[in-house]
């Protein structure tokens, strides 16, 4: 395999997408000529871009696809012509066009993981907040999903005809997650089915008895995720 051919395949190279032979070829090509310093800096972008994003698997054809049109984006830029001084001014030149169509590629990967991710709700959440007269919520919860856990300290036992009601309160609208007491440490901890989301507010008020269908009165107790 000549330089000329190894130019050719630098971008597929540095990308991982040639053949097993092409790659046997190309090393032992690059073992005793010391003319290719673009590869060097295809790869090393490649790697750069890759580390960026996330591990995840790509669909299925997609290195195939990228591989065509690194080789397509090759193929166009080759010159026609065999100069003295001609080849290396067009081959340096063309080495822009392949490492533009590798930052592409490359690019793509990380955008497509960026999206699998956002695609997927679920975000695992710990919250903890502690007010200055001592009263603390925990808020445990996979985002988007039932099965939150709450524990909470600093509040007193209440009396006959009283509980503490826990909210969520979303868009200005309170939703009512359940009433509860504490111990006779000023704790409680519990589970609550009604999905979060990124943005709601959890507060902590005092109600009648069985709780109200709206907060009555301040929170005791306050945060956002």
């Amino acid at each position: 395999m000549n330089c000329d051919v190894v130019r050719d395949l630098s971008g597929a190279y540095a990308l991982g997408s040639v053949t097993p032979e092409e790659k046997r070829q190309i090393e032992e090509h690059l073992a005793g000529c010391d003319l290719h310093d673009e590869i060097v800096g295809l790869r090393a972008t490649g790697f750069g871009l890759a580390d960026a994003a996330p591990e995840m698997v790509p669909s299925s054809g997609l290195g195939d696809r990228i591989s065509a049109a690194v080789r397509a984006e090759s193929a166009a830029v080759a010159p026609s012509g065999k100069s003295r001084f001609g080849v290396f001014k067009l081959r340096r030149a063309a080495s822009w066009p392949i490492a533009a169509v590798l930052v592409l590629a490359v690019g793509a990967l990380v955008a497509w993981n960026l999206v699998l991710q956002l695609d997927d709700p679920a975000e695992n959440l710990v919250n903890f907040v502690k007010e200055p007269g001592g009263e603390w919520v925990r808020v445990e919860a996979t985002l988007g999903e039932p099965g939150t856990t709450f524990s909470l300290g600093g509040l007193d036992p209440l009396p006959s005809g009283r509980d503490y009601q826990l909210w969520a309160v979303r868009d200005e609208e309170a939703h009512s997650l359940g009433v509860f007491d504490t111990d006779d440490d000023g704790k409680w901890s519990g589970d609550m089915d009604f999905p979060l989301r990124r943005g709601d507010q959890i507060a902590i008020t005092e109600e009648t008895e069985g709780g109200a269908s709206a907060p009555t009165t301040e929170p005791l107790i306050s945060t956002r995720l």
